[in-house]
């Protein structure tokens, strides 16, 4: 009887807190918790600042750390520029990685132009920021995402690679 009242609670909190244990929910919470420690400030003294900065009440900020609603696709910019870090924006776009089951349609092509415009776009940004001899939070919030991103093509690049030797020893045996 017991186990079923803890499988009906699971069951419980699942639906309240749907986006629980998600790779932004966990991003964001730890982010806030690194942040607060860095200040050596309390986690509502965080919210609070956060809170102000986004125009997001501390309640919606709190529902984002505890995973009862996803983190709003047009604060996470402002978040990663608040947190100095591309760990919350590497979970977002983590996201929208889906791999794809059919390689033959992959247009490799295309897809090493992309990476390879994504490479000198960091490139670009890197030269760019030190033009005025100092880098400021924003410029090393870009090289952050820019990184990620190349860091993505390469895994993107990995996969396709592992899928097509897969294919050639399926088909040589």
């Amino acid at each position: 009887m017991k186990q079923k009242q803890s499988k009906g609670k699971v069951l419980q909190m699942r639906s309240e807190y749907p986006h629980k244990n998600t790779p932004v929910q966990l991003a964001f919470e730890a982010e806030i918790k690194r942040i607060a420690k860095d200040r050596g400030e309390p986690m509502g003294a965080t919210t609070a600042l956060l809170s102000k900065f986004t125009g997001v009440s501390e309640r919606q900020i709190y529902n984002y750390r505890m995973g009862k609603t996803p983190v709003a696709p047009e604060q996470i910019k402002i978040f990663c520029e608040q947190f100095n870090s591309a760990a919350l924006a590497q979970a977002w776009i983590s996201t929208f990685n889906v791999v794809q089951t059919d390689r033959e349609l992959f247009d490799l092509t295309r897809f090493a132009n992309k990476s390879l415009r994504n490479v000198l776009e960091a490139g670009d940004k890197f030269l760019g920021a030190f033009e005025d001899g100092k880098i400021d939070g924003h410029e090393l919030n870009e090289l952050h995402l820019a990184g990620a991103a190349i860091k993505r093509d390469a895994d993107q690049m990995i996969e396709v690679a592992v899928d097509a030797y897969k294919r050639n020893r399926e088909r040589a045996a």
